[in-house]
């Protein structure tokens, strides 16, 4: 349960079943005393130059090796000084930190950690950065790569017979997908099918045979990039670092990452009066349809659109390389709306023009064109609209109504919708997954975000109005009153015993006996 240095002896692997890769270099394996040493003081960053990043996998260019690590669930990074590093991590049993050290790179002045809730990472290890496995092309950084490699993906799911079964959101997520390949996760798919304007319930094929559908996901997948890159992340992680390195967010700081999101761990979305009127219709359509006796097809519904909002993919719609607005509201109304017409057609609207098959379906956009006078008019959010949680298994924060069980994809299609099946949260359970729930119950439970990871540091308030920077609560650096109370608190939050905002709860005597007994078994360690 504690940090240990790793040498040519350790054989431990991490990463997903199929593809664990080992931990420690193993082209490192047959060296032993000063040559290891050497190999370990040739290990070096030179500046941001040495690091980059995709949707999936940092990679650390350390000159004589390269390192990369795919942060599969819940994984973060923390700096620690040297001596923070020696007096209150090395010490410390991994069930008082509360949280595991996946692997460390120690410096000269300060040490590298990735810290992780889960032991669920996929590190590698490679000589050249040609050995380096390729994932697609970048949505922000190479997005006519990111383009031709979507053309090719869908060119190679439209010739297989079993395209298209399951919902596009669960495909979207799943981990063998180009969309997750990508950095596409569970949070990020619902984000997108939000800006996108798309059902939780559609499935993959009624996505990726409808141009104007995928489009938008792209469209919204770029902005998502886009707005992680310009956003000023800066503003929401600078109040959390302290001595330059380390963070340690407050509750407060934590439950500003609320901002950032759009609808996942969210009540209910601010949104335009003509996205409401949208979301409105949408919605009432759909509960009309569910009334009637027969089945009907998704597909041959001329009159439910989807509620989609431009101004929720501004920066895609405003890109001049290879903008898809075409895609989106069909050649004649996104002339109609300011844009152009290509004059070299992209790798996307060439497969769906050589498909004879959806040669239908090119002019289907399922969208509104009527409510679109212009892209960008309505910029303030004056309406709300509540959203729904769904377990799909994963959560789903949704502004529509499921498809009623009398719903199929296409006419002759012999699956009815299984959006019955999706259960439903209310109430304390829906609340316990939203985000500011999750902040004010405890500062230990993970959610998203950058602040909302295991392993940051805490701030500490000494009775004499200091503020400490304390590793994990058994910090041993701490002043042992202020572990004994921090201790406290953390039993406290576990048990529900202290919500912001809420009265404090007297502790009862047998839970004041268990507590009494996990203070003394920490501060005796």
């Amino acid at each position: 349960g504690l940090v240990y240095s790793l040498d040519h002896s350790c054989k431990v692997v991490r990463g997903t079943e199929g593809h664990q890769a080992a931990l420690f270099p193993p082209m490192w394996r047959k060296l032993r005393g000063q040559d290891l040493c050497a190999a370990m003081f040739r290990l070096t960053l030179k500046g941001p130059e040495s690091v980059s990043c995709s949707g999936r996998r940092l990679t650390f260019n350390f000159e004589s090796l390269i390192f990369t690590l795919a942060p599969l669930t819940h994984t973060s990074i923390q700096f620690y000084p040297k001596k923070v590093w020696d007096e209150s991590i090395m010490p410390i049993h991994k069930k008082l930190r509360k949280y595991h050290i996946a692997i460390a790179f120690e410096f000269k002045k300060f040490v590298m950690a990735f810290l992780s809730y889960d032991l669920l990472f996929q590190p590698g290890w490679y000589m050249r950065m040609s050995d380096i496995p390729q994932h697609p092309p970048d949505v922000y950084e190479d997005f006519a790569g990111f383009i031709k490699s979507i053309a090719s993906y869908l060119q190679d799911r439209l010739k297989k017979p079993m395209t298209g079964k399951g919902k596009f959101i669960s495909v979207m997520r799943s981990s063998q997908s180009i969309w997750s390949r990508l950095g596409v996760g569970v949070y990020t798919a619902n984000e997108i099918m939000v800006m996108a304007g798309l059902s939780q319930d559609l499935e993959d094929i009624e996505v990726l045979r409808v141009p104007s559908r995928l489009a938008r996901v792209i469209a919204a997948l770029y902005t998502f990039a886009y707005r992680t890159k310009h956003d000023d992340d800066l503003a929401l992680l600078r109040p959390s670092l302290h001595g330059g390195i380390m963070m340690a967010p407050t509750r407060e700081q934590r439950s500003r990452y609320a901002r950032w999101l759009l609808a996942y761990g969210k009540s209910e979305l601010r949104c335009t009066v003509m996205h409401a009127s949208l979301i409105d219709d949408y919605n009432q359509r759909l509960d009309n349809l569910s009334k009637q006796g027969s089945l009907w097809a998704r597909s041959t519904m001329d009159d439910l659109y989807d509620p989609f909002d431009p101004a929720l993919v501004e920066p895609a719609l405003r890109s001049s390389e290879f903008n898809l607005g075409h895609l989106i509201f069909g050649e004649e109304k996104w002339i109609s709306l300011g844009g152009t017409k290509p004059t070299v057609l992209d790798p996307l609207t060439k497969v769906y023009q050589s498909q004879r098959q959806l040669a239908s379906c090119f002019s289907l956009t399922f969208l509104d064109l009527g409510h679109y006078a212009t892209l960008f008019e309505e910029a303030f959010r004056e309406r709300r609209r509540n959203l729904r949680l769904f377990k799909m298994p994963k959560a789903v924060f949704t502004l529509l109504r499921p498809f009623p069980a009398n719903s199929i994809a296409f006419p002759g299609d012999t699956s009815v919708s299984k959006s019955a099946k999706c259960h439903e949260l209310h109430g304390n359970k829906k609340k316990s997954w939203l985000l500011q729930d999750i902040v004010n119950r405890s500062n230990t439970d993970v959610a998203i975000g950058p602040l909302e990871y295991c392993g940051h540091a805490l701030v500490v308030n000494t009775p004499h109005g200091e503020r400490l920077i304390a590793t994990c609560r058994a910090d041993p650096s701490l002043p042992e009153n202020l572990r004994d109370r921090e201790m406290r608190t953390l039993f406290r939050v576990r048990n529900k015993m202290d919500q912001s905002g809420e009265r404090r709860e007297t502790m009862a005597p047998n839970m004041k006996r268990k507590a009494d007994n996990e203070v003394r078994k920490v501060l005796a360690a």
